[in-house]
């Protein structure tokens, strides 16, 4: 028996589910053990290298062994690596912040991006003393209670109302009954349904929450237009517009989603390529709507973690690189390209009915439709999962880590970093070709 069978044997006797995060319990092969990594790849316990495509579920942007990392480890070691008090860098961080993101006029730090998005709603609330909040069917804001429905995670598609809003579906088990009825979901892209619910709700609705890229669930990009739209009908009607950048913020450019697309919300929240390894997150956003956090308003957003100087000090020298560097945005746009266009042209040379879209370095392969996907429920409904999950075996199997790794209802997304390079994509568009060449193209 080698090792990671022993390591899987022993963790079933003491790890829930056999695993820390059951989003390490990959379809099919369970969880893989990791020895080391270096720049774009693993090293398992048996020493197979692997070319990782998951980065940290996108957060390593500057790849696994960053000098930055190194760097912020020894300054904070002589700083005093674990306390939470503030310092300078909580400071120049922040400042950092709000130099580079449009709409951030004030910041609060927290620990994942969850949280972040749970204050968010929590400071809308406060501010509009209205209960409901209304997301997009897909997009996906954590997994706390008052956000986890009608996500990648939900056992089936929401019914769709006579208003055209979506059943909205937990994504979990344990959600009490009731939150439900203070949660809306719609398809994105759909203008006339977004206004016609905000109409309905109104006087109820607190905040708008969502994905302005979809990053999470699929690549999925806006309609020309609807950003600005909701933006617009936001404001007309005094609700509040959160843009959840965990995944867009930093990868789309030092101005996230909202430099990119021109569209200012009033609050942000942001995690991932904020750290670049480091667990850290963040909240931003216009200062009247920030103060409704305690100690200048009563609304909580605290923890004994939040705020480590190891933390703070990495997200800082994170944002300073990128700032001073952006030939990591270069070569990442490119490695995009190569890639995108590179899958494009095995799709036409093999007959495969299939939709790439990447943008960032965050790149989704789809099988089963040539159309645009415009959101969550054509992705789910035009899926062909089953030749998916053959290819994505082959890949496995040939050392592809994350690479068309399935969900319930979607494929992950996969996830270039700094530290990827050309050669990388050769390789894998290699691999890609020769998976495709030993299974035909079969239709659902």
């Amino acid at each position: 028996m080698n090792l990671e069978m022993q390591l899987k044997q022993r963790a079933n006797q003491v790890l829930a589910g056999g695993v820390s995060s059951s989003w390490n319990n990959f379809p099919i092969f369970g969880a893989t053990y990791i020895k080391k990594a270096r720049g774009a790849y693993l090293y398992d316990v048996n020493d197979q290298r692997w070319l990782d495509f998951c980065m940290g579920w996108g957060s390593l942007f500057l790849g696994h062994d960053s000098p930055i990392i190194a760097e912020t480890m020894k300054q904070a070691q002589e700083i005093g690596l674990g306390f939470q008090y503030e310092t300078e860098f909580h400071v120049k961080l922040a400042e950092l912040i709000v130099q580079v993101i449009p709409g951030a006029e004030k910041v609060r730090l927290t620990n994942t991006g969850t949280e972040a998005t749970l204050f968010a709603t929590r400071i809308a609330r406060a501010a509009t003393r209205k209960r409901k909040i209304l997301k997009f069917e897909g997009h996906f804001h954590g997994v706390n209670d008052y956000l986890l429905f009608s996500t990648d995670s939900s056992p089936r598609l929401g019914r769709i109302t006579d208003g055209g809003e979506f059943e909205p579906v937990p994504g979990s088990s344990g959600i009490p009954s009731g939150i439900e009825d203070l949660v809306i979901t719609i398809p994105f892209n759909d203008i006339e349904t977004f206004i016609h619910t905000v109409k309905r709700h109104k006087n109820d609705l607190a905040a708008v929450i969502m994905e302005p890229v979809v990053l999470a669930s699929m690549v999925i990009l806006p309609d020309n237009d609807f950003i600005q739209t909701v933006r617009q009908i936001c404001t007309e009607h005094g609700i509040v517009l959160i843009f959840d950048e965990v995944m867009t913020g930093i990868r789309l450019g030092l101005g996230g989603a909202q430099e990119y697309l021109g569209v200012i919300p009033d609050l942000a929240t942001y995690s991932k390529i904020l750290g670049c390894g480091f667990p850290i997150a963040a909240l931003a956003g216009r200062k009247d709507l920030m103060e409704h956090l305690s100690p200048t308003g009563r609304a909580e957003a605290s923890g004994t973690n939040t705020g480590r100087v190891l933390s703070v000090l990495g997200a800082y020298k994170v944002l300073s690189y990128l700032k001073d560097h952006p030939e990591v945005y270069a070569h990442v746009r490119e490695l995009n390209y190569l890639l995108v266009n590179g899958i494009r042209e095995l799709f036409l040379r093999y007959g495969v009915k299939g939709y790439v879209e990447g943008i960032g370095g965050r790149i989704s392969i789809h099988f089963g439709t040539e159309k645009r996907l415009r959101n969550y429920r054509q992705v789910v409904e035009t899926w062909n999962k089953n030749y998916h999950l053959k290819c994505y075996q082959k890949a496995f199997e040939k050392k592809l880590y994350a690479f068309l790794l399935p969900l319930g209802p979607c494929p992950e997304p996969i996830s270039l970093s700094y530290a990827h390079q050309k050669a990388d994509v050769e390789e894998t568009l290699n691999i890609f070709e020769s998976i495709l060449r030993c299974i035909p193209y079969e239709s659902q």
